[in-house]
């Protein structure tokens, strides 16, 4: 139990942990105008369902859509499990001093995809005082989950076609029954590539989808990365997916490049790979939300001595940075090739412990020609 300004909730917890993996989760919760608080809204991310323990640390990266009373600013989100009580706090600041509001669910713990309703709050003013409305009193309030995947980076060029083939596993509510996802395409900077009307997917049958070469593209040579991203509709649960992903060419419709993902969870680590004269080999790191992407990338040789350039990136999710090793860089030959060891290697930020989960990349390499911009090899792994 918890007590908080006089008041006492009880809300049974069940945890629920699903597999490691690029999935996230959207938490988005919607207060209702009450007394003298206004509607407003809060918005955050997570790589799980699992409630994590309380701490003073709380949600560090969300987004907040108005102000619980005129005039006030939003200085912290908490959502957490204290001696099996899932709840959410809101901290908030204005002239008179500090407030709380504190969220609890009423019909079912959320632990799943899904939207859930809540009584109200709890408010306390300045010097813990409680504060109006009462907590059966307050405003309206929905929690909504819901979940997106995205895929690791994948290479396009100059006339180029990216096929997104999606194979559904057991759906809800029925196997047959189709259910309504958003598949659609990030840049390295994390934002869309167009606007996608919904697909239908069907257990047992296979849907694509493709990103043709815009005219931004049109040069020969052009090489860049773009992110596959599948979203389920709000509070709707992904069912489990393969993921697979083709670069074909758009005038003979010959595949260049092909790699596919169950579970969403590419491997561990990168293989060595061949690095041939002429070409270039292009290593990408990617955070996915909400974990950021702090890692040094490089590249090693049979021997395992470094070779070429290095990097450090540290990526916000959603972003994407990429390495390139030149075969000019190693004195290959035209009609010769060496196995080159792409490398990235996880960094904590500063002032958290080394392995404490701070980081994670999704990791790709690349080798592709500059003068036609075709991809010729291409691996992936999770890093975390």
């Amino acid at each position: 139990m918890m007590k908080r300004a006089g008041w006492e909730f009880v809300l049974v917890y069940i945890g629920l942990t699903l597999p490691a993996g690029a999935a996230t989760y959207d938490y988005y919760l919607q207060v209702g105008a009450a007394g003298p608080f206004s509607a407003w809204s809060v918005s955050w991310q997570s790589d799980s369902l699992a409630i994590p323990a309380c701490s003073s640390t709380g949600i560090t990266t969300y987004a907040v859509s108005g102000a619980p009373i005129g005039g006030t600013t939003l200085s912290s989100v908490l959502f957490c499990l204290n001696d099996g009580l899932a709840y959410f706090q809101a901290t908030w600041t204005e002239g008179l001093g500090v407030y709380y509001a504190a969220f609890f669910s009423t019909t079912s713990p959320p632990i799943s995809l899904g939207v859930f309703s809540t009584t109200g709050f709890a408010a306390e003013g300045p010097g813990g005082l409680p504060g109006p409305p009462p907590p059966t009193y307050g405003a309206p309030m929905t929690l909504t989950i819901s979940e997106s995947i995205a895929g690791p980076p994948v290479p396009r060029w100059s006339g180029s076609i990216i096929r997104v083939s999606i194979t559904a596993g057991p759906v809800t509510p029925a196997p047959g029954t189709p259910v309504e996802m958003i598949v659609g395409f990030i840049d390295e900077s994390g934002n869309p590539i167009g606007q996608y009307p919904p697909v239908q997917i069907v257990a047992g049958e296979v849907t694509s989808f493709e990103l043709a070469t815009p005219i931004s593209l049109a040069t020969l040579g052009m090489h860049t990365e773009v992110v596959p991203v599948v979203t389920a509709a709000n509070g709707q649960a992904l069912p489990p997916l393969q993921l697979t992903v083709e670069v074909r060419d758009s005038v003979t419709a010959f595949g260049a490049m092909l790699t596919s993902m169950t579970g969403l969870a590419p491997p561990p680590a990168l293989v060595p790979q061949g690095l041939a004269g002429g070409q270039i080999m292009r290593l990408t790191a990617s955070a996915y939300p909400p974990t950021a992407c702090i890692a040094t990338l490089s590249f090693t040789n049979g021997q395992g001595i470094a070779v070429g350039p290095s990097a450090t990136v540290n990526l916000s999710p959603g972003q994407s940075q990429s390495l390139d090793l030149t075969s000019a860089m190693l004195n290959i030959g035209l009609g010769t090739s060496v196995e080159v060891q792409p490398m990235a290697v996880l960094q904590s930020p500063v002032g958290v412990a080394a392995g404490a989960g701070a980081s994670a990349c999704m990791i790709a390499s690349d080798v592709f020609d500059p003068i036609t911009g075709r991809t010729w090899t291409y691996q992936a792994a999770n890093i975390q």
